[in-house]
């Protein structure tokens, strides 16, 4: 067997030498050499910043990487801003992780909280001529900061069937497989009905994603008013019709262009929902994006889950929307998915489609003004007493 040669010391760096003003040249050869060796990284940058105040070393950088400290420097004023607005005469220390992709560059920073732990700020991605210099330029201005070299992590690419509502829900949605599950084995097929106790079994899983996600979520692109109540409200309808959609054996219907022309032009209105027959207790109708029906600026309706509840005629539509930015499908947790909700059960059952509609659409714009008028509460305690009912089984819609 042969022996592997030992590999000789490096030789010890002169860094006052190197550090020296009139050796730029020979810094910048030197600092490119070293890309790949965080050790010998945070080496230069303590020499490069000794006994140098945050922002008095005078270096003429490339002009992207020029850029590049301006915008952390901008970045890291905004957060000592918010910091000063949000914790007044309390100072958190704050960190910033230079990522070395070799063809580019990721560069994070945000603030060491005692009790959440490390809470990112802002992310920054991009090309720099000279990582290891721009990194040693920015470190003055943070507490904790850490130099790596690694690959960057692959993309999670779009689901091939990414046009399929069920399928962008289960791609990006860490908490579909569980939630399936529990319909599958847990929740009556008939009815769908909910227990407070699988409700909360429910939400536990996208509670946690939520929470997962929006810690990895740059703060600053962040709503002033947080959207968690906005997320958790439209999660817990889509869901339940997705958990339907998979109870059922994911049964899509997808609706050619011709059909859905011929289906526009079809009088439908006066078909009683009690007539109606479904092929499945659950399915996804898909239409795909319709340019003149938009739930929100930019998402267009492409479908809904139809699902049938109990007795007969007492029907569930849930319309999705897909956006026209693709990206918006991956920050549901911070960005709420738009939807729209009808439930015509109980009284509704024996009316025609059209009067059904009208009548449900009526009575909940009547609740909402109601709720406008009433003071606000605990969010928390206002839904478990709206489910509780004295812990009777009752369905949520």
């Amino acid at each position: 067997m042969s022996q592997r040669k030992k590999q000789a010391p490096p030789m010890p760096v002169d860094w006052s030498a190197l550090l020296a003003p009139e050796n730029a040249a020979e810094l910048r050869a030197f600092a490119r050499t070293i890309v790949s060796q965080p050790e010998l990284v945070r080496a230069l940058e303590r020499g490069f910043n000794a006994r140098k105040p945050a922002g008095e070393r005078h270096w003429q950088g490339a002009p992207a990487d020029e850029d590049f400290g301006n915008t952390i420097t901008a970045s890291h004023a905004e957060l000592q801003a918010f910091l000063g607005s949000m914790l007044p005469g309390q100072q958190l220390a704050v960190f910033c992780t230079f990522i070395n992709h070799g063809a580019e560059q990721t560069v994070e920073s945000g603030t060491l909280d005692p009790r959440a732990g490390r809470v990112l700020w802002d992310r920054w991605s991009g090309t720099l001529d000279e990582p290891v210099i721009a990194f040693a330029a920015i470190a003055p201005l943070f507490d904790q900061k850490e130099y790596r070299y690694e690959a960057k992590p692959a993309a999670i690419p779009d689901p091939p069937l990414y046009h399929y509502h069920p399928e962008r829900f289960q791609a990006f949605h860490a908490c579909a497989e569980q939630i399936g599950k529990i319909f599958r084995h847990k929740v009556d097929a008939r009815s769908g009905e909910l227990t407070i106790d699988l409700l909360n079994e429910l939400i536990r899983p996208v509670v946690d994603e939520m929470n997962n996600k929006g810690m990895r979520y740059p703060r600053k692109l962040k709503a002033a008013v947080s959207t968690s109540p906005l997320v958790m409200e439209s999660m817990q309808h889509l869901m339940t019709a997705y958990g339907r959609f998979v109870q059922a054996g994911r049964q899509i219907i997808d609706f050619p262009p011709s059909l859905l022309d011929l289906l526009a032009r079809t009088e439908v209105d006066d078909i009683p929902l009690n007539t109606i027959r479904m092929p499945y207790a659950a399915q996804y109708l898909h239409f795909g994006p319709q340019p003149d029906l938009e739930l929100e600026a930019g998402w267009l309706v492409d479908g809904a889950y139809v699902e049938a509840v109990g007795e007969a005629g007492d029907v569930c539509f849930t319309v999705t929307a897909v956006p026209t930015d693709r990206q918006l499908s991956r920050l549901w947790f911070e960005i709420p998915e738009p939807y729209y909700r009808q439930d015509l059960v109980g009284d509704y059952r024996t009316s025609d489609l059209a009067t059904a509609i009208d009548s449900q659409l009526s009575d909940r714009l009547n609740e909402l003004n109601q709720r406008l008028d009433q003071p606000r509460g605990d969010i928390t305690e206002q839904l478990a007493t709206g489910l509780s009912e004295k812990g009777e089984v009752r369905r949520y819609r």
